[in-house]
């Protein structure tokens, strides 16, 4: 969770993303790979790398 509040601050981590990950965590599902992918593409800065992890979404 440390992580997650850095990239809150640095303001890659969207409200309505920071709301989905709490809710996931609360919920017990945050380790899913949906929940994973979603923060990676968050706090991702290559454009390259956001659209190989949304090819692997689609596998």
């Amino acid at each position: 969770m440390e992580n997650i509040s850095y990239h809150v601050a640095a303001g890659k981590i969207t409200k309505e993303l920071l709301h989905e990950i709490f809710g996931a965590y609360f919920e017990g599902t945050f380790d899913s790979e949906e929940m994973k992918l979603k923060i990676y593409e968050a706090i991702s800065d290559d454009v390259c790398e956001k659209n190989v992890a949304k090819e692997l979404v689609e596998i």
